[in-house]
């Protein structure tokens, strides 16, 4: 451990990698050591490998690449979700649409991957994401 290196109030490591980061700007890094300009009361994960197991009343937060050069929040919930916090792009393919009295307006019955507009409401309400 080494105490005020580098404008650090702590930095632990383990041989030659740094494990975790406090910096006098109250800023943590887990296999962090640099935070983005003017950062503050910052958070930084590296990006690890998964957890391939859920233990019992909790969750894991972890960093992984959503795609290429983007790193995001992961968790993993106590019955084995991964739920990744990022936004979405138009870049997506398009969802699969199911119309069972087909025409061309969206009826109570029609669903998009499986889902009625109801479940994508319902679910969005469920998380928080609409009110």
């Amino acid at each position: 451990m080494t105490i005020g290196a580098n404008s650090n109030v702590i930095v632990e490591t383990n041989g030659a990698n740094t494990c975790a980061t406090f910096t006098n700007s109250y800023n943590f890094g887990l296999r962090q050591s640099t935070f983005g300009t003017s950062a503050t009361n910052t958070v930084a994960i590296a990006n690890g490998t998964a957890p391939a197991s859920s233990p019992a009343n909790c969750f894991q937060l972890y960093s992984a690449a959503v795609t290429a050069g983007n790193a995001a929040a992961h968790f993993r919930t106590e019955n084995g979700a991964i739920i990744k916090v990022y936004q979405e792009t138009t870049a997506v393919g398009s969802a699969t649409v199911s119309s069972p009295g087909a025409g061309s307006t969206i009826k109570t019955d029609d669903t998009f991957d499986g889902y009625t507009l109801q479940q994508v409401v319902k679910a969005l309400r469920n998380q928080g994401l609409l009110q």
